[in-house]
């Protein structure tokens, strides 16, 4: 999930993601329909990809936070 984040920052298609993370379209459709619900991705028909949201931001933003604490 992180990685797809982390790729859809700047914008991405399922058929640019499924190669770069190398998972199944199937997985893919999965993992990114539960972002959809979170509201940490959507679409964007003007681009034809999807795009992290603020939320999606935040939670990244949270998790390299904790990271960083577990890291210590």
């Amino acid at each position: 999930m992180v990685k797809i984040l982390e790729l859809c920052k700047h914008g991405a298609t399922k058929t640019q993601l499924t190669h770069i993370v190398s998972i199944s379209y199937r997985r893919l459709r999965r993992i990114m329909a539960e972002l959809i619900d979170r509201r940490f991705l959507r679409f964007l028909a003007s681009q034809e990809g999807y795009i992290t949201t603020h939320r999606g931001y935040l939670f990244l933003d949270k998790l390299k936070k904790e990271n960083f604490v577990f890291a210590r």
